[in-house]
């Protein structure tokens, strides 16, 4: 009995702690400082199942994923930007992404910011160690 008071636990921990990660810094730090208050709402499962129905954004998470595998594909920045000004047109969708790449995320950021942030997290990091390494094309990163 106890086991399975422990997983359920475990669980409301961990749908908790999904909550406080889409949190951004100011926010976090308000909750630390006691200005922000937490409740829990229970929805019915019928209302959060049409309520993703009518979002237009509840395959999101999907097409985030196929981006930031075709970003970790590339091997130009400039190729990124590109992809990213066709794909990502609002500073929301980079926010999702950024937030799918765990990278650190502060409200002011600019759709500017945050496109150099999530190219130089799927690219940039790629080129600079290629540098470091004196490897110039994927063809000789095996060496």
């Amino acid at each position: 009995m106890k086991n399975t008071n422990g997983q359920v636990m475990a669980k409301v921990l961990t749908k908790i702690a999904q909550a406080v990660r889409r949190l951004d810094e100011s926010e976090i730090e308000r909750l630390l400082a006691g200005d922000f208050r937490v409740e829990l709402v229970l929805e019915a499962r019928e209302k959060r199942h049409n309520k993703n129905a009518r979002n237009p954004d509840a395959d999101v998470p999907k097409d985030i994923s196929d981006i930031a595998q075709c970003l970790r594909d590339l091997g130009d920045c400039a190729e990124g930007r590109t992809l990213l000004d066709e794909r990502v047109p609002n500073k929301d969708s980079l926010t999702r992404l950024v937030r799918y790449l765990d990278l650190p995320l502060h409200r002011q950021e600019t759709k500017e910011r945050l496109k150099e942030k999530i190219i130089d997290a799927t690219i940039g990091y790629r080129l600079r160690s290629r540098a470091i390494r004196g490897t110039s094309d994927l063809g000789n990163a095996a060496n």
